[in-house]
């Protein structure tokens, strides 16, 4: 947790709330996506840590992204999903990406 303080400093809005939102808005796809499958399809620990793991590489990695690019404006960069591609969009084929690791 003491390597995200550098980070939560840097940001211009300084809200803590806000920062945690976002990263748990990352997060809960995943989440969601792992304990549906595991309520309904009844997949086993190994493909469930498989799913968690690829998901929260993508979740976290696009949020990175997201907070340190936020300077940069994403008109000119449309087709760059990853970096400027609406969250709802994305949330979606994070939760694609991470069902079919969990498989």
């Amino acid at each position: 947790s003491l390597l995200w303080v550098p980070v939560i400093a840097s940001q211009s809005s300084g809200s803590l709330y806000i920062f945690t939102q976002g990263v748990m808005s990352h997060i809960s796809p995943v989440v969601s996506v792992v304990f549906l499958l595991g309520m309904f399809t009844r997949i086993g620990a190994n493909p469930a840590l498989v799913g968690f793991g690829v998901g929260f590489t993508l979740g976290i990695s696009r949020f990175l992204v997201f907070i340190l690019s936020q300077g940069t404006y994403c008109d000119a960069h449309r087709d760059d999903f990853f970096r400027c591609g609406n969250f709802n969009y994305f949330a979606i084929v994070l939760a694609a990406a991470t069902a079919a690791a969990a498989g």
